[in-house]
């Protein structure tokens, strides 16, 4: 028998390690009552999932390194590695926050999208065009609003995600706002147009359609 001095409890193992915490176990003689036995399958899965971990992030840390190293002398004219680097680093983050939490879809595809925003953003950045707002930001908000409705109409718990879907949509519909009242681009304005014409109209069907369903998040959450 072995106890954790952190987790207060005696552990049925002949590990080293306490399968909760990770800290080292002390060896104990006397039994108690709060045992922890600990499973075989539980332990394979936890060996896995830590190995997995390490040879990912192994694997992460050597390709930029490489992207890097290739970057600089082969093609040093061009700055292409920082976003391979930004885009390894959203992998991480669409895995870890998105796939495998907890957390509300709101969240979840909130942080997804400005993510994908702040990538683009960055390649235009090291582009020689001007690409983002008259191009690729309007299509990239169409698509957003396209896929959304297409959860809410075949998912079952739509309810739940119609509030949140609906803010995500107003946010992108005033940024292509701005992007039109302060003529940050000249060139190919239609999509932007699109953009603000069609998320407007999708607002007011999730308004119309959900709208029982908005006001009971409103006043969950601000106690309206």
């Amino acid at each position: 028998m072995k106890k954790c001095r952190y987790c207060k409890i005696d552990v049925d193992t002949d590990k080293n390690f306490c399968p909760i915490c990770f800290n080292r176990l002390d060896n104990v003689d006397e039994t108690s009552a709060s045992i922890y036995t600990l499973r075989k399958r539980n332990e394979s899965r936890i060996k896995n999932s830590s190995f997995l971990l390490k040879l990912f992030l192994f694997i992460t840390v050597v390709s930029m390194l490489a992207c890097v190293i290739v970057n600089v002398i082969v093609t040093p004219q061009v700055s292409w590695a920082p976003v391979v680097i930004f885009g390894e680093l959203y992998i991480w983050v669409l895995v870890k926050h998105t796939i495998f939490s907890h957390r509300s879809v709101f969240k979840k595809v909130f942080l997804q999208v400005l993510l994908i925003i702040l990538v683009l953003v960055f390649a235009e950045r090291l582009s020689i065009s001007d690409w983002l707002i008259p191009y690729v930001y309007p299509s990239f908000a169409l698509a957003v609003v396209a896929a959304l409705t297409t959860v809410l109409l075949v998912s079952p718990k739509r309810s739940e995600f119609v509030f949140g879907f609906t803010i995500i949509v107003i946010l992108m519909t005033i940024v292509s706002s701005v992007f039109l009242i302060f003529k940050f681009t000249e060139r190919y304005k239609l999509l932007n147009f699109l953009n603000v014409a069609i998320s407007l109209a999708t607002v007011f069907g999730y308004v119309l359609f959900g709208f029982d369903s908005i006001k009971y998040e409103l006043s969950k959450k601000w106690h309206l």
